[in-house]
């Protein structure tokens, strides 16, 4: 097992960061080679925290629109007769690494998903990322002053240096 997931870069300006936090939560529930998960929908809403299985649906065919995941429904044959199942591939073209570890740190949820897409904006293969705050939030489709707001959480917390 790996101690990091790759993640496409394609989220940055398409993702909200509660939803590249999500994205991040379903590359740590696949598998790690293949980058495909046959986790259910209720474990996966349990493994990111909230009770909304509706949410995560909700996510994940906005991540298919979005070309991030393929979604492969098939039907399986148990003891209690048929049921459907669903698969989700990631696209992990031009990808980027995330720890293992970010999913156990104590910041939030919201702060975890930023610096996600900060670093899908740093140089490739390093932590060091040159734009300013405005052309930061262009890029990555967020207000500048949340932009401002998660780099003063982020240096506060000890994850970002200016």
């Amino acid at each position: 097992m790996t101690s990091y997931r790759t993640i496409t870069e394609k989220i940055a300006g398409k993702l909200t960061p509660i939803e590249a936090y999500f994205f991040y939560c379903l590359a740590l529930c696949s598998d790690c080679k293949t980058m495909e998960s046959y986790a259910k929908q209720e474990a996966l809403a349990n493994f990111f925290g909230i009770k909304k299985i509706d949410q995560i649906r909700d996510y994940l065919y906005r991540f298919e629109k979005l070309g991030l995941i393929k979604i492969n429904k098939f039907d399986v044959h148990g003891q209690f007769g048929k049921f459907n199942r669903c698969s989700y591939k990631l696209n992990n073209e031009h990808f980027i690494l995330i720890s293992n570890q970010l999913y156990s740190e104590n910041i939030s949820k919201e702060l975890k998903g930023f610096l996600i897409l900060l670093k899908c904006k740093c140089y490739n293969g390093s932590n060091t990322c040159q734009y300013n705050q405005n052309v930061l939030a262009d890029e990555l489709n967020i207000s500048p002053s949340t932009v401002s707001k998660k780099i003063k959480e982020g240096i506060i917390e000890g994850y970002i240096k200016k």
